[in-house]
């Protein structure tokens, strides 16, 4: 954690890499640990992520819900009285791959939802995934650091 709140990005992606090699979850993708609330704590962009992806990244309370009994998950980018939000369905692909199917997204002000563009299909590895911490990459090369996030109001 000193890492990233220091924003050595470096040393972030070596702590990584050791982390990487010790997961404690052997088929992470198919884990129950996968369901919860997570907010995203680092990340490392690819150049051919999307615009909207670089952006919420960037934003200090970014959040994905994840419900992998009924293969539903939901990015949230909370601006205080706006939220951007993007609704996907996954599923697990293998022991170590999630798809990730992005129908739509959209713009929320209280009861006010404006649409956005959105629509999208991937997939995430993992990487990493305990109890609190999870470590995954996604089909565009981007890399993200998650912890779980119990007190989340999202």
């Amino acid at each position: 954690m000193r890492a990233i709140e220091a924003q050595d990005d470096e040393k972030v992606l070596g702590l990584v890499a050791l982390l990487e090699q010790e997961n404690p979850t052997p088929r992470p993708a198919r884990s129950g640990l996968v369901s919860g609330t997570w907010r995203l704590i680092w990340s490392q962009q690819s150049e051919n992520a999307s615009p909207l992806q670089k952006w919420g990244t960037k934003q200090t309370k970014n959040y994905q819900i994840v419900d992998a009994e009924q293969g539903t998950l939901e990015n949230v980018v909370d601006l205080g009285i706006t939220q951007v939000r993007a609704q996907a369905t996954c599923e697990a692909l293998s022991d170590v791959r999630t798809d990730v199917n992005i129908g739509g997204a959209g713009l929320y002000t209280g009861p006010v939802r404006v649409p956005l563009g959105v629509k999208g299909t991937g997939y995430v590895d993992w990487l990493y995934l305990d109890e609190s911490l999870r470590i995954t990459r996604g089909s565009k090369g981007s890399l993200f650091v998650h912890i779980r996030d119990f007190d989340a109001r999202v």
